[in-house]
């Protein structure tokens, strides 16, 4: 709808709110002061919006939403009429470079993520001869014997750079209640096993029973938790450049060193389908389902650390990331190969499902996960873990990055907005329905949203009631699909699993959430996919006309708190 004039009216003091949100159609319960409003504006162009916030002083903010997934806003939004109480003042946000897609990948991370995403481009135009006599794309995994067992290793695609490894820990084959086998394979690098500030026995153990627990099986650890919501990671297909699943049906972990610098930002670990292809295929295959590791920042100490525990910062994450990498194998069979997808699901989805994967395992595993609390509530003001301070640095950014050059601050809003997805649209069930469908767009997050919801769906709708969510998480009294924070543990169910989802405060991380204001004027046009939130008035006691300035293409919400 556009309008060259109009007048919108927001009254707080009926405790009714109008809106073309389907969510909110419903007056609100009278007494309840502390209730957050919630208006999804229909307008462009120019127009005066008035705000009563009735008998309560609320905030006021503006969240201008750009819904499109691939272009930018082409004007700026302007507002006018600015309230300031008591010198209020809000620090201006560090400007974030546009993310794009990357055509010509150079490092490992770009060069695993374009594969994954397209594998189709890499395979050769004619069969290459098989491997190399001592590369563990000869060895069968069911033939792997701790201690005994090496082999070596491709590192990348061509086979050319490699490591040598052994097999150290073997946890199976495992017998399941549903008539399923399973084995896990563990592979630590030949220069990094026993070695004084590397792998030992201890670490070998904790990361083979978090992953799969033995002698007998436990529905208590990565393996079943993972699968029970995504799948299995393999299995019959119908492919000639795909290798078959061994008869154990194994996963292997190899522990080596995954990157040349550890200064900066480093890699944990990675799924890597190469290893899923045939070595004719795929010359740096290991034929092999498996993902990588790395071992020094698994062994590595922090602060006030001064031996390994399982509990120490590293270890956690090192746990985590097992979740997370396996969600990604799971995916790539499940989507690619089972439903025949053409190419790789976009980049922000398939990261949103592993890092909720983290999220749902975070309590099982009694690690922080990607929310940075290990505890059920929201956690304490000045939270620097997790994803979440990367997101409130940088709140205006894109959120549906499709290619390969995904940094901390894609990362982190892709977990921001499927932390609220989980929370408010199934649970598990969410994921499964992203993962387990042909679609690699965001029409499987629209898809499995409205599965959910049971009405019609949008990116655009998912956009404008996210960033309102965002603002609302630091109450526990949010109207029904704006959900980030109960003040504990949001228990969902995926069958006879049940899974603990933390709250959420994003007002309880540091840095702040980026927010502009009269002291921080909205620098550039909006981002494609992206939430700008510019705080209209701190503290509004009495009715207040702002004067609005829309371009086409950039939605309006107003959230009164």
């Amino acid at each position: 709808m556009k309008r060259s004039t109009a007048n919108l009216v927001l009254a707080a003091a009926l405790g009714l709110l109008i809106s073309c949100n389907p969510l909110l159609v419903v007056p609100l319960p009278s007494g309840m002061a502390d209730t957050p409003l919630v208006q999804h504006v229909p307008y462009t162009g120019s127009f005066t919006c008035t705000v009563d916030p009735g008998s309560t002083p609320r905030d006021v903010y503006f969240v201008f939403t750009n819904p499109s997934l691939s272009q930018n806003a082409a004007q700026l939004p302007g507002v006018s009429g600015v309230v300031s109480v008591d010198g209020f003042r809000l620090p201006a946000p560090a400007s974030q470079p546009l993310p794009s897609c990357n055509s010509s990948p150079q490092s490992l991370i770009e060069r695993i993520a374009e594969f994954n995403r397209n594998p189709s481009e890499y395979l050769p135009a004619a069969p290459i001869p098989g491997p190399s006599a001592g590369l563990v794309s000869g060895i069968p995994a069911q033939n792997d014997t701790p201690g005994v067992t090496t082999g070596t290793f491709s590192l990348d695609l061509s086979a050319a750079t490699t490591v040598n490894a052994t097999c150290q820990a073997v946890v199976g084959p495992l017998a399941f209640a549903d008539g399923r086998t399973r084995t896990l394979s563990v592979w630590v690098d030949n220069s990094d096993w026993n070695v004084a500030g590397e792998v030992n026995a201890a670490m070998l153990g904790d990361i083979a029973s978090r992953f799969l627990k033995g002698p007998t099986e436990s529905i208590s650890d990565i393996y079943h938790w993972d699968t029970s919501v995504v799948g299995e990671p393999w299995g019959p297909q119908p492919y000639s450049n795909l290798i078959s699943w061994d008869p154990n049906n194994t996963v292997t972990i190899l522990l080596t060193h995954l990157n040349s610098s550890y200064s900066g930002g480093v890699i944990v670990g990675y799924f890597w389908a190469k290893d899923n292809f045939t070595s004719a295929s795929v010359p740096g295959s290991n034929q092999r389902i498996m993902f990588y590791i790395d071992s020094h920042l698994y062994a590595s100490l922090t602060g006030a650390e001064t031996g390994y525990s399982p509990t120490n910062y590293w270890p956690k994450i090192v746990f985590s990331t097992l979740a997370h990498e396996f969600q990604h194998m799971i995916q790539f069979y499940q989507k690619q190969v089972v439903r025949g997808a053409a190419t790789g699901t976009d980049t922000w989805i398939n990261e949103m499902c592993s890092m909720l994967m983290e999220d749902l395992v975070a309590d099982d595993l009694g690690v922080e996960g990607p929310r940075g609390v290990s505890t059920g509530d929201a956690g304490s003001p000045g939270n620097t873990l997790g994803r979440i301070p990367y997101f409130n640095a940088s709140s205006n950014s894109s959120l549906a990055v499709t290619g390969a050059n995904f940094g901390l601050t894609d990362y982190a809003l892709a977990y921001a907005f499927g932390a609220w997805l989980i929370r408010n649209y199934g649970g598990p069930s969410l994921v499964q329905r992203i993962v387990q469908c042909p679609q690699t767009d965001s029409t499987a997050v629209v898809n499995a949203a409205a599965a959910y919801s049971g009405r019609a769906e949008s990116m655009e709708r998912l956009l404008e009631r996210w960033s309102a969510s965002v603002l609302l998480s630091d109450s526990v009294n949010t109207p029904p699909g704006y959900r980030y924070n109960t003040g504990g543990w949001i228990g969902v169910a995926m069958g006879s699993q049940v899974f603990n989802l933390g709250s959420i405060d994003f007002f309880n991380y540091n840095p702040p959430l980026a927010t502009y204001s009269n002291a921080a004027t909205i620098p550039a046009p909006p981002y494609y996919s992206s939430n700008t939130y510019f705080l209209a008035a701190k503290g509004l006691r009495s009715p207040r006309a702002f004067s609005v300035t829309l371009p086409t293409g950039v939605d309006m919400s107003i959230v009164l708190k």
